[in-house]
């Protein structure tokens, strides 16, 4: 049951982000790179707009660990549902294709 809830993402129609960082909201537990998370955020067509906190060197970190205010009200309406998307896409392109490989 603890393996099941790790890997089910909804999308909502009414997004929901945490106070953090961009990673945080996409990778809570900590189990991706910097690297898929990057793809997964252009892969919805958000990576682009991410402006840069300017906290950290590379432009990857930068992006990545830029801040989320309460409730994502930093981000448009249309860009939570992006980053929702997202969230989504990383437990399914990354864990089930890791599954894929030990079939």
């Amino acid at each position: 049951m603890h393996h099941l809830r790790h890997n089910v993402t909804i999308i909502p129609q009414d997004p929901v982000l945490f106070t953090g960082s961009i990673k945080t909201n996409l990778d809570p537990h900590d189990q991706y790179q910097d690297e898929e998370i990057e793809e997964c955020l252009k892969k919805v067509g958000l990576w682009e707009n991410i402006k840069d906190n300017g906290d950290e060197k590379s432009e990857r970190r930068k992006k990545i660990y830029s801040s989320v205010d309460e409730s994502g009200g930093n981000f448009s309406l249309g860009q939570r549902q992006l980053l929702c998307m997202a969230r989504a896409l990383i437990v399914l392109i990354y864990e089930f294709s890791v599954n894929l490989r030990f079939c």
